[in-house]
């Protein structure tokens, strides 16, 4: 009985797949002789086929509706192709226009601005660009010609850390991709000028090696005139303009320093003024002021260029005057000719003015190398010249036997 079910139910399912084959056969005939109706419509019909699509409309979408959608997504993507397409052409312009306007805007920077921008290809040591200031300062032009030799002959000759610099720099020597420096440049119309130059090296991204020096030159020869104005001030008497103590004791230090190396002599002075007060309270600090100017520009004359003189304050001068082993004599003289000059009348609003003077001398490196040491002795000689006698000098005397010495 076993064996007889499952022969049945075998042919029962043999019998369902023929019924499946036999009923896909007869749907495949229908279909076929569909089409061929269609196909036949079509060639009669002003719709018809074209390049093997189906005719439009709802007749040809209720009649193929596979091929219809195929149709319609084909010309969805068309559609939304040629709308990016135009969205891109339109962002693309309006880049441009915002490009062209940075591009116009840089370039009046450039024409406008006071500094000297620069652009050079390490390689070949052209300029890639100068901006036109840099070019009415200096004359050198981005035309494809070298110009870093040129360019560094404009420095100063005294500038020699930057002239350096920028020989390693072109030399490939600097490591670091950024600096700033002050140095002076040429210039055509006004001589040597001061710039500040501040630039950065731009590295090659293939090489990774410096390929370009790109920076600005801005003229601080203004900002470098005040500098030295508020430096001499504050190193300078305000009313003779002669070296104040600061600078004098500075000039002092390094005096004995050379004196030592050279086995030569240094003659420190102290200087005072006597019956300055007298002019001074009858006549006014006006006139007190001037007679102060015209004793400093005597006191230059009567020395060497290379000799010092200083205002410490009121009527009290000092000098240095560095001499040789056997220019004792010029000492002397030298005393001898400051003395002599301040003898003579001045003149103030037409009133004669008579005035004198006293001098303290002690000499380095004999009675001392210390700066303040030999301030002290000389001002010791010049006490008792001016408690002894006026118009005199002296030399400072360990036993304190001093011998005036007075004007002739």
């Amino acid at each position: 009985m076993k064996e007889n079910r499952e022969t049945a139910g075998e042919f029962l399912q043999i019998e369902k797949t023929d019924s499946a084959q036999i009923e896909r056969t007869g749907s495949a005939r229908q279909e076929t002789r569909r089409n061929a109706e269609i196909s036949e419509k079509g060639a009669d019909s002003d719709v018809g086929w074209e390049k093997g699509l189906p005719p439009s409309g709802e007749e040809a979408e209720e009649e193929f509706p596979f091929s219809f959608g195929v149709q319609k997504s084909r010309q969805a993507r068309l559609e939304r192709a040629e709308a990016e397409l135009r969205h891109l052409k339109k962002a693309r312009a309006i880049a441009e226009e915002k490009l062209r306007e940075e591009k116009e805007r840089w370039q009046l920077v450039m024409q406008c601005s006071q500094d000297g921008v620069w652009d050079i290809d390490l390689e070949t040591k052209t300029a890639l660009y100068c901006s036109p200031r840099f070019t009415e300062l200096t004359g050198m032009q981005s035309d494809g010609t070298s110009f870093v030799y040129d360019w560094l002959r404009l420095f100063h000759p005294d500038d020699e850390e930057a002239i350096s610099f920028f020989f390693n720099v072109f030399a490939g020597k600097y490591t670091r991709n950024s600096f700033r420096l002050d140095h002076r440049l040429f210039c055509r119309s006004d001589g040597y000028r001061w710039f500040m130059t501040r630039g950065m090296l731009v590295k090659n991204p293939l090489t990774q090696k410096f390929s370009r020096l790109v920076g600005v030159s801005v003229d601080i020869q203004e900002r470098k005139e005040r500098e030295e104005l508020f430096s001499h001030r504050a190193m300078h008497d305000v009313l003779t303009d002669l070296p104040n103590r600061e600078l004098f004791n500075d000039r002092l230090k390094s005096s004995i320093e050379f004196a030592k190396r050279n086995r030569s002599h240094l003659a420190v002075i102290m200087l005072d003024l006597d019956y300055f007060k007298q002019i001074n309270d009858t006549l006014g600090h006006q006139a007190g002021d001037a007679l102060l100017v015209e004793i400093a520009a005597r006191l230059r004359k009567s020395i060497r260029e290379s000799d010092i003189v200083s205002r410490f304050g009121g009527d009290e001068f000092a000098m240095l005057l560095a001499f040789g082993e056997k220019e004792w004599y010029g000492l002397i003289n030298a005393l001898r000719r400051i003395l002599s000059s301040l003898k003579k009348p001045f003149w103030f609003d037409e009133k004669k003015l008579s005035i004198a003077s006293s001098m303290g001398i002690s000499i380095a490196p004999d009675d001392g190398d210390n700066p303040k040491e030999l301030l002290k002795r000389a001002d010791d000689a010049l006490y008792h010249v001016k408690s002894s006698g006026r118009n005199a000098y002296a030399f400072w005397k360990p036993d304190q036997q001093y011998v005036l010495v007075e004007s002739q």
